[in-house]
């Protein structure tokens, strides 16, 4: 007996799908917004926006994915989507702390 019987996760965790208008629209979104945020920083603090640990792995898939994008593959993994959400989170969590204003959790229609 191998011990090919005995996964416990799934085969294909990491295929790439189509991606859907929205989930196209929001990548690049997120883009657009992040890169202005950085710049927002920037000229607002003086320093370079903070980067948490925890994010380094979701900005490294979130970056693959936007590369993907650019070159007009529109297809993404499952880990990529939940990136792009923590992303586009904390964003509108720096966002909001750079303009003394409430934070706001994003709600997401699919999870």
């Amino acid at each position: 007996m191998t011990r090919r019987n005995e996964r416990t996760r799934p085969i294909h965790l990491n295929m790439l799908h189509p991606s859907c208008r929205d989930i196209i629209s929001l990548g690049i979104a997120v883009e657009e917004r992040f890169l202005t945020l950085c710049e927002s920083w920037l000229r607002m603090r003086g320093v370079q926006l903070p980067m948490p640990k925890s994010l380094t792995k979701d900005m490294f898939l979130w970056r693959t994915m936007m590369v993907r994008y650019k070159k007009g593959d529109f297809r993404h993994k499952e880990a990529e989507e939940k990136s792009l959400k923590a992303i586009a989170q904390y964003t509108v969590d720096r966002n909001n702390e750079l303009r003394c204003q409430e934070p706001k959790t994003i709600k997401w229609e699919r999870e």
